[in-house]
């Protein structure tokens, strides 16, 4: 159990550090703010140490599996996972939206002539989502306009991140985790 609680916490510490919004969100609010932190942490990990096959790449080199996940976390491991298989399919489509995208503005870009440039903007659905979980005004309120998959995915990391937030080994040292991950962010 320890090295799940550590990798969470590395994570925070990750988001913390990447998004020092964050840290005056926590500070003005902590339920709401830490919640928005560790739905990111959850992010953060399905994209970044989760592999295809459901593996965890752990602090201090500790892979964490569903086999090796105690029995009553593991319902959390395949929602992870699942969670990483959805984010992973968003990512590929964004890249193929993005792909799609430029080569359609290199054909426009021939037919106007050389003088005459596009600039490619394209939100991904990773950046709304992330977005989204931040809080960030306009994409909180904006629930109808996103894609399904960015609202589906966000709740489900929602239901995770406060089942997270609920374990007893995970609040037991949530306060004092908060407080020196945003002291050191802030």
């Amino acid at each position: 159990m320890l090295f799940i609680s550590e990798t969470v916490h590395a994570a925070i510490a990750d988001i913390l550090s990447t998004t020092p919004s964050l840290s005056s969100i926590v500070k003005s609010n902590p339920i709401q703010g830490r919640l928005r932190v560790v739905c990111l942490a959850i992010l953060h990990i399905s994209q970044s140490f989760l592999t295809a096959d459901g593996t965890v790449h752990g602090v201090l080199g500790h892979d964490i599996t569903l086999n090796n996940c105690p029995p009553n976390l593991r319902h959390l491991m395949s929602e992870l996972g699942a969670i990483g298989g959805i984010v992973e399919k968003m990512k590929q489509e964004d890249e193929d939206a993005a792909l799609a995208l430029s080569y359609s503005l290199e054909d426009a870009e021939q037919d106007l002539g050389s003088d005459d440039s596009f600039e490619l903007n394209l939100e991904s659905n990773i950046e709304r989502l992330k977005k989204r979980l931040i809080g960030e005004a306009g994409y909180r309120e904006s629930l109808t306009s996103e894609p399904a998959c960015v609202r589906d995915v966000e709740g489900r990391i929602g239901r995770l991140g406060k089942h997270v937030m609920s374990l007893g080994s995970f609040k037991e040292r949530e306060d004092i985790v908060f407080e020196i991950l945003v002291g050191v962010t802030s």
